[in-house]
Protein backbone atom coordinates (compact mmCIF):
# COMPACT_ATOMS: atom_id res chain seq x y z
CA UNK A 1 0.00 0.00 0.00
CA UNK A 2 1.38 3.38 -0.95
CA UNK A 3 0.56 6.78 0.47
CA UNK A 4 0.06 7.99 -3.11
CA UNK A 5 -3.40 6.43 -3.01
CA UNK A 6 -4.47 9.17 -0.61
CA UNK A 7 -5.22 12.69 -1.75
CA UNK A 8 -3.70 15.66 0.07
CA UNK A 9 -7.07 16.37 1.70
CA UNK A 10 -7.35 12.77 2.85
CA UNK A 11 -3.84 12.87 4.29
CA UNK A 12 -4.70 16.09 6.10
CA UNK A 13 -7.79 14.53 7.68
CA UNK A 14 -5.92 11.28 8.45
CA UNK A 15 -3.16 13.24 10.19
CA UNK A 16 -5.69 14.86 12.49
CA UNK A 17 -7.47 11.56 13.13
CA UNK A 18 -4.12 10.05 14.11
CA UNK A 19 -3.59 13.01 16.45
CA UNK A 20 -6.84 12.11 18.22
CA UNK A 21 -9.11 14.79 16.80
CA UNK A 22 -12.84 14.11 16.54
CA UNK A 23 -14.72 14.85 13.32
CA UNK A 24 -16.07 18.06 14.88
CA UNK A 25 -12.58 19.16 15.91
CA UNK A 26 -11.22 18.38 12.44
CA UNK A 27 -14.04 20.40 10.88
CA UNK A 28 -13.18 23.37 13.08
CA UNK A 29 -9.43 23.02 12.46
CA UNK A 30 -9.81 22.79 8.66
CA UNK A 31 -12.72 25.22 8.42
CA UNK A 32 -14.96 22.57 6.84
CA UNK A 33 -18.42 21.38 7.72
CA UNK A 34 -18.87 18.44 10.05
CA UNK A 35 -20.66 16.58 7.26
CA UNK A 36 -17.74 17.07 4.85
CA UNK A 37 -15.28 15.72 7.40
CA UNK A 38 -17.57 12.79 8.23
CA UNK A 39 -17.77 11.93 4.54
CA UNK A 40 -13.98 12.14 4.20
CA UNK A 41 -13.56 9.90 7.26
CA UNK A 42 -15.97 7.31 5.77
CA UNK A 43 -14.10 7.47 2.46
CA UNK A 44 -10.79 6.84 4.27
CA UNK A 45 -12.27 3.86 6.11
CA UNK A 46 -13.50 2.35 2.86
CA UNK A 47 -10.36 3.18 0.88
CA UNK A 48 -8.08 1.63 3.51
CA UNK A 49 -10.47 -1.29 4.11
CA UNK A 50 -10.90 -0.78 7.85
CA UNK A 51 -14.00 -0.48 10.00
CA UNK A 52 -13.12 2.07 12.67
CA UNK A 53 -10.75 4.88 13.61
CA UNK A 54 -8.46 2.65 15.69
CA UNK A 55 -7.87 0.38 12.70
CA UNK A 56 -7.41 3.45 10.51
CA UNK A 57 -4.67 4.80 12.77
CA UNK A 58 -3.01 1.38 13.00
CA UNK A 59 -2.96 1.01 9.23
CA UNK A 60 -1.60 4.54 8.80
CA UNK A 61 1.23 3.76 11.24
CA UNK A 62 1.95 0.23 9.99
CA UNK A 63 2.09 1.32 6.35
CA UNK A 64 3.74 4.69 7.03
CA UNK A 65 1.01 6.55 5.17
CA UNK A 66 1.91 9.88 6.77
CA UNK A 67 5.18 11.75 6.96
CA UNK A 68 6.58 12.54 10.38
Amino acid sequence: MESAILSLKEKEVLTLICAGYSSREIAMELNKSFHTVSAQRKKLLKKLDVSNSAELVKKAVDHRLLKK
